[in-house]
């Protein structure tokens, strides 16, 4: 089970912290229920009318990097920029390498163009950091 015992978990479920166009970051050993964690708050964004889209990592990149060849990428950048909420789940252990790090900051861009993303997020990286 997932307990989150500190005050950075309060007020998640509420959804504010996606209006006010955060991020967040959900770490943790294996089978502590990130996951879980990420589709219950996907699932509560759903019924509060946020367009939500779930992704796994290795999927996403495979994605990516067919668009890339066949000439689809702006567009699935474009595609993804739009959802307010974007989960991207089992990161798994491997480091990202250049070619999968640059489609994700890409697909901040546009939202930070569009007014769906803020650059004075809480830390360096834009993210709030939860941990599991």
């Amino acid at each position: 089970m997932l307990v989150i015992a500190n005050r950075r978990g309060v007020g998640l479920a509420g959804g504010d912290w996606i209006r006010q166009h955060g991020s967040l970051l959900i770490t943790g050993p294996a089978g502590v229920g990130k996951s879980w964690l990420a589709c219950a708050l996907g699932h509560k964004a759903c019924r509060d009318d946020v367009s939500v889209a779930y992704h796994r990592a290795p999927r996403l990149f495979a994605t990516l990097a067919q668009a890339r060849d066949e000439g689809r990428y702006a567009r699935l950048l474009k595609a993804l920029a739009r959802v307010e909420l974007l989960i991207i789940d089992d990161w798994g252990p491997e480091k990202l390498d250049d070619t999968r790090r640059c489609p994700l900051a890409n697909a901040r861009s546009p939202r930070a163009a569009g007014g769906r993303a803020r650059d004075d997020e809480p830390d360096a990286a834009g993210r709030r950091e939860l941990p599991a």
